[in-house]
């Protein structure tokens, strides 16, 4: 009787406990997106400044490369620039696996949003 109710303490402090887990998994990823997203907004200025035109990058070790940063591949996120031109450009944070929203930037805006 006693390993009934244990069990069931359990499965009442696990059904509570997993969605907070998983909301707090979810906003640090949208942490890391943001902050890495800004990253590279601002060595997006500074590669303009030097070549006076914004690059198309694919992934992030072209990013990494190109930009001379140091985001961490092994990140669940993936990160790259599209639609550059000398004005403009998007950056964007997606993730690896099981698809699902990711994060962008471009070269005017103070936040990234999400898709």
């Amino acid at each position: 009787m006693e390993l009934v109710v244990v069990i069931a303490i359990i499965a009442i402090v696990a059904s509570i406990a997993l969605p907070q887990f998983l909301r707090f998994k979810e906003r640090a990823l949208e942490k890391e997106a943001w902050t890495n997203l800004k990253l590279i907004q601002a060595a997006a200025w500074l590669y303009r400044i030097e070549y006076e035109t914004y690059a198309n990058l694919g992934d992030t070790s072209i990013v990494n490369r190109d930009l001379k940063l140091d985001l961490p591949l092994t990140s669940k996120l993936n990160y790259a620039i599209t639609d550059a031109s000398f004005e403009n450009f998007w950056a964007w944070a997606k993730p690896k696996q099981g698809g699902g929203p990711g994060w962008k930037i471009n070269a005017i805006m103070a936040y990234p949003q999400k898709e």
